[in-house]
């Protein structure tokens, strides 16, 4: 469903408007989600809300040095940034970036690595005298880049929330907008 500044959600009754509406509020304001909000058919497979955004900064700070959603690869195919929250039913909810990620051996996974582990990368590679080796985002631009024509893109889903990733979701999240659920016909 594409939201814009007016999006009106029409149809019959028990039909899942307000289920729409609902997930919305759990995947923006809440952490846990209800066990009644759950699929009653299969209660032990986890629930994943999505959101798609556009409209995003030109620039992201991540290890408070400014950067882009693009330049770190965290867009999807169609350039927008694509989160899934999954609820396991038993269990803390995970935040993930559906993107479409470098798959190059050895290039898949340079969000989470250190700057000591970027470091090593860089030096291996022999571009130590092309870039800052205090700035991660850097070493990730150098080291992908160094791949040119070779690059391999491929959807990839990339934690935001765990490990050293950790870093993304409390830098994402502020730019996202705000969402708030006011129900009239029930108590709020």
């Amino acid at each position: 469903i594409t939201i814009e500044n007016l999006t009106a959600l029409i149809g019959k009754n028990d039909i899942g408007k307000s289920t729409i509406l609902e997930a919305l509020d759990i995947f923006f304001n809440q952490v846990k989600i209800d066990s009644g909000d759950r699929n009653v058919f299969h209660p032990d497979e986890e629930t994943v809300i999505g959101c798609i955004f556009d409209e995003l900064p030109t620039e992201i700070a991540l290890e408070d040095v400014a950067t882009s959603f693009s330049g770190e690869y965290l867009l999807n195919e169609n350039g927008k940034l694509e989160i899934l929250k999954i609820y396991p039913a038993n269990g803390k909810q995970t935040i993930w970036i559906y993107a479409n990620h470098p798959s190059n051996d050895g290039f898949d996974d340079l969000l989470s690595k250190k700057n000591n582990d970027l470091k090593a990368r860089i030096r291996a590679a022999h571009l130590e005298e092309s870039v800052n080796l205090s700035i991660n985002s850097a070493m990730r631009t150098a080291l992908w880049a160094s791949l040119g024509s070779t690059i391999t893109l491929e959807p990839k889903l990339i934690s935001a929330d765990q490990a050293d990733e950790k870093k993304l979701w409390p830098k994402i999240e502020p730019l996202l907008p705000a969402y708030r659920l006011f129900k009239a016909d029930r108590p709020s």
